[in-house]
């Protein structure tokens, strides 16, 4: 049962990502990242659906599951390419095309082999695709960022908005990617408060939107600062 604090801490979450989208808009950042703005509006308005769903039929209903995994697999597809827009402004083209080239024909591979498997069950095959794919885009994304994240200081990169974003984007990543270590390792142990596995994808929830709009914020001050400076 869904406590009040979680109630609002979910709303509290879409509400966030949608003023960051409209601050990024304001700003004039959306004019450099859309895509990045899009995936914001986007969590947006799925997190809200996906509330008022669950308040009128519950987490059990059908129509929650396959709204959820179907959502889920919008934001995958938007997350991916927000992870190559990154690409984009932060590598040059002999890096970013091999890289953008090998992801594409790991998600195709990927998702083709786990389709094959899907094949064989009779029910819900459009859903289960959804979320294979989503999953795929997941990991994929993952290893894309953790991969510019360490180029960026290897090849001490400009420490720009778009760094910032990637720091925030990995801290993410590493966070909910952690998610999936406590339950595949400690799912078994006996319950004790905190349960750290169900705490981390809270944090990390709560961490996007709040580092995104700081990055935003840091890029319009940046460029105040820079407009201020005497040619």
């Amino acid at each position: 049962m869904i406590q009040l604090p979680q109630y609002l801490l979910w709303i509290g979450v879409a509400l966030m990502a949608g003023y960051v989208a409209a601050l990024s808009w304001k700003l004039g950042v959306s004019r450099h990242f859309p895509f990045l703005t899009s995936y914001l509006v986007l969590s947006f308005f799925v997190e809200l659906s996906r509330w008022v769903i669950f308040k009128r039929w519950g987490i059990v209903a059908k129509l929650w599951m396959d709204f959820y995994d179907g959502s889920d697999s919008f934001l995958a597809v938007a997350l991916y390419l927000v992870i190559l827009e990154l690409l984009r402004r932060l590598l040059p083209a002999q890096l970013c095309r091999p890289l953008r080239r090998c992801s594409l024909a790991i998600v195709s591979l990927w998702t083709v082999a786990s389709y094959a498997e899907i094949w064989k069950s009779n029910t819900q095959r459009l859903m289960l695709c959804a979320y294979e794919l989503a999953t795929n885009l997941w990991f994929v994304s993952l290893g894309l960022i953790l991969v510019l994240w360490v180029i960026i200081y290897v090849r001490d990169l400009p420490r720009g908005v778009a760094a910032q974003m990637v720091q925030v984007w990995g801290i993410y990543f590493l966070l909910t990617g952690s998610t999936y270590v406590f339950f595949c390792f400690f799912h078994n142990l006996p319950p004790s408060p905190p349960r750290l596995h169900l705490e981390i994808p809270v944090m990390a929830e709560v961490w996007l939107p709040l580092g995104l709009g700081f990055a935003v914020l840091n890029k319009s001050q940046n460029d105040r600062s820079a407009a201020n400076i005497p040619g």
